[in-house]
């Protein structure tokens, strides 16, 4: 059995610092997402979300996050979940989107506070995006590098490393 692929989309707005959800038939807000269709890259997984629920074309994508989860998926063979910037929308157009997007079911822009019950790595793609961050973060079971890093007897060296890697990688990038 084959691990399943799923995109999580990050879509925030300029001044706002808010991102899009949408409600799930159980009453949870996630962001928009969708399984990874066979023949299908990543990248065009998240431009058709993004068609889909904004409506918008999708620019650029880049990911924040993946996460996998060993024993995850509909058949327990496992689950890999990228969650994927898809963007930054004016506050402007966030409000006409609210208006006149014709999404099924409830929709809103959530504030940071309304994200704490989110999956972790939903989390910490906020935190990648929300910092600017050009790294990805990469969890195991909803726990990242650097949690597991810290648990580690010589955990402190390992952290302080690991951060002074991602710094310089993050500089040389922009």
């Amino acid at each position: 059995m084959a691990t399943h692929l799923d995109v999580h989309v990050l879509i925030a707005t300029e001044r706002m610092r808010r991102g899009f959800q949408l409600q799930d038939p159980d009453g949870r807000w996630t962001l928009p997402h969708t399984p990874v269709h066979d023949g299908e890259s990543i990248a065009d997984a998240t431009a058709r979300i993004i068609r889909s629920t904004l409506h918008l074309p999708a620019g650029r994508v880049r990911a924040l996050c993946a996460d996998h989860a060993p024993r995850g998926g509909p058949d327990q063979s496992g689950l890999l979940t990228f969650v994927m910037d898809g963007g930054t929308v004016t506050d402007d157009l966030a409000d006409r989107i609210m208006r006149h997007t014709p999404t099924p079911g409830p929709r809103r822009w959530a504030t940071l506070d309304d994200f704490r019950d989110a999956p972790p790595a939903v989390r910490q793609a906020l935190v990648m995006r929300l910092t600017e961050r050009l790294t990805v973060a990469v969890l195991t079971d909803g726990t990242s590098d650097i949690e597991r890093a810290a648990a580690k007897p010589d955990g402190p060296v390992l952290l302080a490393e690991l951060r002074r890697a991602r710094s310089r990688n993050g500089r040389r990038r922009r």
